[in-house]
């Protein structure tokens, strides 16, 4: 059932992918609320690096540098909840063992300014949000255990990830955004759909 959930994830994807990581000419109301969320990006990927690093005293930021912003879009429109903020963050921190170590990386943030991924090039990051988060680049080198209650957090946020994007297929395919030429195999997919919804939402996807 999980590939299943895989394939449909990945024909959607592929389906509403609109990039927008280039800046338009901004008026003075827009270049100012860019500024703020650039701000609010970089405040938020210090704060979680604090929040999940085993030597959280030992930081210390050195730069933020080549930030932007992407959306995926469907039909000319924007998706809200799928807008993601990045930016190259450069600091110091002590590691797993105790050593000072720098790390320069790009951090990528899901459109609630929490942290989903971690890596080295920026052009290695998916094009959305991920589940689970992918920040082990970073974790390994200079992230705590995790606590019993974070990571029943995560196999939750997992769930409702998936569930997510299941019922967004389904509102696709409702409204024909999605074109589907076979009735008979419209009506398949729909039933198919409908039965991993009710799967998860009895928690039998996990």
């Amino acid at each position: 059932m999980k590939n299943i959930i895989g394939i449909f994830l990945c024909c959607y994807i592929v389906l509403i992918i609109g990039g927008c990581n280039s800046r338009h000419r901004l008026s003075a109301d827009e270049d100012q609320q860019y500024k703020q969320r650039m701000q609010q990006t970089e405040a938020a990927v210090s704060k979680w690096i604090k929040t999940y690093a085993l030597h959280p005293a030992s930081y210390t930021s050195v730069s933020f540098s080549d930030y932007s912003e992407s959306i995926l879009s469907i039909n000319n429109r924007e998706i809200d909840s799928t807008k993601m903020y990045c930016v190259k963050h450069v600091h110091y921190l002590k590691n797993r063992d105790g050593k000072a170590d720098e790390f320069e990386g790009f951090f990528k943030l899901n459109s609630a300014y929490e942290v989903n991924m971690i890596h080295i090039a920026e052009d290695s990051m998916a094009a959305e949000e991920v589940f689970p988060p992918d920040i082990s680049t970073w974790t390994k080198q200079f992230g705590r255990p995790l606590t019993k209650q974070e990571k029943s957090e995560i196999t939750y946020q997992v769930a409702k990830h998936q569930a997510k994007s299941v019922r967004e297929l389904k509102e696709l395919l409702t409204t024909e955004a999605i074109e589907i030429d076979d009735t008979v195999n419209e009506q398949r997919i729909n039933r198919l759909i409908d039965t991993v919804i009710l799967r998860i939402d009895k928690g039998k996807i996990k």
